[in-house]
């Protein structure tokens, strides 16, 4: 969905070992840049997906659910 909307994927890298290490820090690696802007719902909806499994959402229905699709 990020690479959808935003045209690259959210962590991208040159090699596979820095692809890994931004998938891990996650928390600084993922961002939203300004020069594409995409809703609030949109990018609710990729954080609730790309977070901690205590917050994150947990059941396709959940997703379904979600204010995007509505």
């Amino acid at each position: 969905m990020y690479e959808m909307l935003i045209g690259y994927p959210p962590f991208c890298s040159a090699t596979p070992q820095e692809t890994y290490k931004k998938i891990m820090n996650w928390k600084e690696a993922l961002f939203f840049p300004h020069e594409m802007p995409i809703s609030a719902n949109s990018r609710n909806l990729i954080q609730s997906l790309c977070c901690g499994a205590e917050t994150r959402l947990s059941s396709i229905e959940a997703i379904r659910k979600h204010a995007f699709f509505h």
